[in-house]
């Protein structure tokens, strides 16, 4: 029988609501929605048995009263996928290519100053590295430099010990990169060695994010897969949804969403919910502090969470609206700041509107950030992808000067074989040799074990990248899955923009269940491979056309190409049907 947690009340009824224990999400406006106060309920209400870790990482964080200080732990793992998510920690992007380095790096290393010491080895070896070599060498030992002697500094407890009940472990003054890593190692430990317990991830956007790897996320995957069977849980705290894993997000059976302001991440965040009983999108902007809808199982339920310490009967009557959230019933949040009373200053409610501005400055602060790094990995794919452009033109390039030399050299023996070198130039009256022809003839006739280039250099370079773009395109059509290829197919059917809905409909499927939440999600896909278009206002529409001309116009492709290149996609598809 599946352990449950009494969470708080329904929100208008009154009645208990309880949760099965799973892995979970906690999500909010920070300061607005009470999401922190969530957390320390529920760790505070486990079952008999259950210990809880809570991982620190920002000052001025709201504590967790009661619980009992661990010491930070850390312990190395130097596989080859660990140090690849390090690496994407440090470079906020994900790896594409760079995984024979990373394997490299680690052979026969047993602890990450084994790795650097691989790593500078590959460095000083000579001024033999050049380009993408020396490049990507280069940002692993700055990377290793800049966290090594923080790792090495600090006095690691020797194994992770927890006391029954709430544990904090104490990262503020450590550097972000560091922190995941300690972070890392200590949900790797609660997966090889613990049961029975529940760990919490704060930030979890930041550690981890959707569209990179981490250290974090690496450990995370190995509870969120196997760690259910010995009771180990994660919780995972996180100011949006949108930005965290799906990878992770996927296993996640417990959705505690509570106040967001942004549209598009309420919309996103609704798609996650089971059909029955979801809330609109101005419900979940306009929920109050402690108020959050709560999807488990096959039910959602708007409810007031219950903080730990206050009364049943006081949580209800908040639930029902019988006492209501405000400065001056401090006693129903015990988590959050109290408000000073210094005569002569502003009332509580400016003091209030000022909080209010500042959660809102730090919200725009927060998806500022976020841009910064959507832009600068936008960057880095670009330049990663030139510098991969420019190797295989060379490569090209050396190939075509190969070809050319090998003619000249059969050219050349010809003539030695045929004596035309030697011949005496022809007088008056006798007739024209041409030796270009005699050649050509005899080429045709013998072969050079290779077909004869006809494009000039130029071209044939052109003609070689156009051919791989069309193999990625055919390739990015052969990916999609069963429901992205139907939707696909029904849209460049209809030949204009429809909505979400319209489109379930025509597929014979309910935007309410699974398939239709696996639509909508693969939809949101193939916008980012620039196979659709979504416009928010008017629907979706197919640019498969569009999708195809804007990748061969880098090589002046003809409209027949194009077309050609078009036909051949949609004959994918329909062979898919």
């Amino acid at each position: 029988m599946t352990d449950r947690i009494h969470l708080g009340f329904e929100m208008g009824t009154g009645e208990k609501v309880s949760v099965p224990l799973h892995h979970a999400i906690v999500s909010g406006v920070t300061g607005l929605s009470g999401k922190t106060t969530a957390i320390a309920a529920m760790l505070s209400r486990l079952p008999d048995g259950y210990k809880s870790l809570v991982f620190s990482t920002k000052r001025g964080e709201i504590s967790f009263e009661g619980a009992h200080e661990t010491q930070p732990f850390y312990r190395a793992t130097v596989d080859w996928e660990y140090v690849s998510g390090v690496l994407e920690a440090a470079r906020k992007e994900k790896l594409k290519f760079e995984r024979s380095w990373i394997i490299k790096a680690s052979r026969g290393a047993s602890t990450l100053r084994d790795v650097y010491q691989n790593i500078v080895t590959e460095l000083d070896g000579g001024g033999k590295l050049r380009g993408l070599d020396e490049s990507v060498w280069t940002v692993l030992r700055a990377y290793f430099e800049k966290v090594l002697p923080e790792l090495e500094s600090q006095p690691w407890a020797p194994s992770l010990d927890l006391t029954p009940g709430l544990n904090v472990m104490h990262l503020e003054h450590l550097s972000e990169e560091v922190q995941g890593l300690v972070i890392a190692a200590s949900l790797e430990e609660g997966h090889r060695g613990l049961s029975n317990v529940i760990l919490v991830i704060p930030e979890a956007w930041a550690f981890l994010p959707q569209q990179r790897g981490s250290p974090v996320k690496w450990a995370a995957q190995h509870i969120i897969r196997q760690g259910r069977a010995r009771g180990v849980f994660l919780f995972l705290d996180s100011q949006d949804v949108t930005s965290v894993s799906k990878e992770v997000l996927k296993s996640v059976d417990l959705w505690i969403l509570g106040r967001q302001r942004e549209i598009n991440e309420v919309r996103r965040i609704l798609e996650q919910l089971p059909a029955v009983q979801k809330p609109k999108p101005t419900d979940v902007m306009t929920l109050g502090v402690g108020q959050f809808y709560v999807a488990s199982e096959d039910w959602c339920r708007k409810v007031y969470v219950q903080p730990a310490g206050i009364d049943d009967e006081i949580a209800r009557k908040v639930a029902v609206g019988e006492i209501s959230i405000s400065p001056s019933v401090p006693a129903l949040l015990p988590q959050m700041p109290e408000t000073p009373n210094y005569p002569d200053e502003e009332d509580p409610m400016t003091i209030s509107d000022l909080r209010v501005q500042l959660a809102n400055a730090e919200i725009q602060r927060d998806e500022s950030q976020r841009q910064v790094l959507v832009l600068r990995d936008q960057l880095a794919a670009e330049l990663l992808a030139l510098q991969r452009s420019q190797e295989q033109r060379d490569a090209a390039l050396e190939d075509l000067e190969a070809e050319i030399a090998r003619s000249k050299l059969m050219r050349g023996a010809i003539r030695d074989f045929l004596g035309i070198g030697s011949v005496a130039l022809p007088g008056p009256g006798s007739p024209h040799v041409d030796e270009e022809t005699i050649v050509e003839k005899v080429l045709a006739r013998v072969g050079t074990g290779r077909p004869v280039l006809h494009l000039l250099p130029v071209e044939a370079l052109r003609h070689r990248f156009q051919q791989e773009t069309v193999e990625r395109l055919e390739e990015q059509i052969a990916a999609l899955d069963e429901t992205q290829k139907r939707a696909l197919k029904w849209l460049l059917a209809i030949g204009k923009r429809a909505r979400y809905g319209e489109i379930a409909a025509g597929l014979g499927l309910s935007l309410r269940d699974s398939q239709g939440i696996q639509m909508s999600r693969g939809i949101k896909d193939m916008q980012t491979l620039g196979l659709v278009q979504d416009d928010k206002s008017n629907g979706v529409k197919a640019t498969v056309l569009e999708r195809v001309s804007l990748a061969l116009a880098p090589y002046a492709a003809s409209p027949e190409d194009i077309e050609a290149t078009y036909q051949g996609l949609l004959h994918a598809l329909a062979e898919a049907m």
